[in-house]
């Protein structure tokens, strides 16, 4: 598991954020690491929006409470960290694809050393 410190303290890099939470819908988020344990679980928008930080291995699960209202909801932001600068640029926008949608898996297989780029795949139910 990625370790940080109680202080939120980034101790292993190279890490990507889960930040910008945007949906008009209730939801729940887990993060669960390569390790298999839950490092956070929130429904919460302002601990979401503070930034979840991932790391190669990590999983995201993302539910609504009811179902997606449109087609190509926005969901969040995946950031890329540069691990030299500390730059954040925004890689990608998660979006629910259809309207009839709940729940979104992000599994992190990658997470470039030099460019702070994830490679990433998603899942939808």
């Amino acid at each position: 598991m990625a370790s940080t410190t109680t202080n939120g303290v980034v101790l292993e890099i190279p890490y990507g954020i889960l930040q910008n939470f945007r949906t008009s819908r209730r939801f729940v988020v887990a993060l669960i690491g390569r390790d298999g344990v839950t490092r956070i679980e929130t429904s919460e928008f302002k601990r979401a929006n503070a930034g979840l930080f991932v790391y190669t291995g990590d999983t995201a699960y993302f539910e609504l409470v009811q179902n997606c209202n449109q087609n190509n909801t926005v969901l969040f932001d995946i950031d890329a960290v540069d691990p030299a600068t500390g730059n954040v640029t925004t890689q990608a926008t998660l979006t629910m694809p259809a309207y009839w949608m709940k729940r979104a898996k992000l599994s992190i297989s990658a997470i470039d050393g030099t460019t702070g780029a994830l490679t990433y795949t998603v899942t939808y139910e």
